[in-house]
């Protein structure tokens, strides 16, 4: 006896609200709102449907996407940063003579500076030492000599506070440019590593799609200023110990590693995005483009990971903060 298959067929899979997994061959009007699969059984080919979502899963996945648009943001300006620290150096070298000149730029004006103050305190002193003489005298200092004393105060407090500004720049100029050859010295390694191509980046595939759990977000906020720097250092050690792929970008606002180059590589990001009063520190996963770095980026692997994050963080907070007390009682 032949039997047929109809082309039709299938088999749907789905859990109810006790956790139980159900098969068959229709789906339930009051189970069609909840994630179930469908698989054809001619072609082995499954289909995901999520079913209805709750308010709070909308919100939710709208808090992600804009999130992850502010990372890519990011993203998108440090690469911009990259290709131009390429374009405009193409040697190490050409940074350490760029830096050098703007420091002697820099020193050029604070010499100048610095005569023009001397100049002022030589006008200042001989004023102050003949209004003293008037007045051992007994007689009355005139107005246009008073008036003299207060304005080339003025003129030599305003000189020194151009060199106290003009030495401030370049220390700023020199931390700047000590970061870009260093930023400069890693992108260049790359380069001989992987070739000229720095600027690929492999398909975000860590979309939380789990029946059971919902979305996790990786996202904390923490105060501008010391609190949030510690946080960051914790970011770093977190993806250290985490991700499976080197750490390639390190800066104030990105943390990022290699992108997966195989089925069971985790890649992670974390970005530092800047508020009013504080700061979200927000992680996400990078699986590799197949349907094996799919699956791992719905891992209950990947969502550890993903859970872990923001424990990790006030953990290493709260740590450090009891460190700083136990110091101080020390130090009284």
């Amino acid at each position: 006896m032949l039997l047929s298959v109809d082309a039709n067929a299938a088999t749907y899979r789905w859990v109810d609200e006790q956790g139980n997994v159900h098969y068959a061959d229709q789906v339930p009007p009051e189970q069609a709102i909840r994630p179930h699969e469908k698989q054809n059984l001619d072609t082995r080919k499954k289909e995901l449907f999520e079913g209805a979502k709750s308010p709070e899963q909308l919100a939710r996945e709208k808090q992600l996407k804009e999130l992850r648009a502010q990372q890519e943001r990011l993203l998108k300006e440090q690469r911009d940063r990259d290709e131009s620290l390429l374009r405009t150096y193409p040697r190490e070298e050409d940074l350490f003579s760029t830096l050098r000149g703007k420091l002697q730029m820099i020193d050029s004006q604070i010499k100048l500076a610095a005569s023009n103050m001397q100049r002022q305190e030589a006008i200042l002193s001989r004023d102050q030492q003949r209004a003293a003489e008037l007045e051992r005298r007994g007689s009355t200092i005139p107005k246009n000599l008073l008036d003299s004393i207060e304005t080339t105060g003025r003129e030599k407090a305003k000189f020194q506070e151009q060199i106290e500004k003009l030495e401030a720049d370049k220390q700023t100029i020199t931390e700047r440019f000590t970061k870009d050859i260093e930023r400069f010295k890693a992108l260049k390694a790359r380069q001989m590593t992987l070739g000229s191509n720095l600027g690929s980046r492999g398909q975000l595939l860590a979309e939380d799609k789990s029946d059971t759990e919902g979305i996790i977000i990786s996202a904390i906020a923490c105060p501008i200023g010391a609190v949030c720097d510690k946080a960051w250092e914790l970011s770093k050690a977190y993806v250290k110990d985490h991700a499976t792929t080197p750490l390639i970008t390190e800066t104030e606002k990105i943390l990022q590693t290699e992108n997966p180059a195989e089925d069971k590589d985790i890649a992670l990001t974390v970005s530092r995005i800047a508020g009013r009063t504080e700061d979200i520190l927000f992680l996400d996963v990078r699986c590799r483009s197949s349907s094996l770095g799919e699956e791992l980026c719905r891992s209950e692997k990947v969502r550890t990971i993903r859970a872990g994050f923001k424990s990790f963080i006030e953990a290493g907070l709260t740590n450090s903060a009891a460190q700083d007390a136990n110091a101080q009682q020390r130090a009284r």
